[in-house]
């Protein structure tokens, strides 16, 4: 299935993220949700 990226979608993919790489999901700040406005900027579509 291919659709544009939500707002929404971060959460779920820090999930993801967690479970392949980390032991724990990032802080939510200003950072993260610039980097999450400039990422879905580039990938338009999951």
């Amino acid at each position: 299935m291919v659709r544009e990226v939500k707002k929404e979608d971060l959460e779920q993919i820090l999930n993801l993220y967690l479970c392949l790489h980390e032991e724990s999901i990032p802080e939510q700040s200003e950072y993260l949700s610039n980097t999450w406005k400039q990422e879905k900027g580039n990938l338009g579509f999951l």
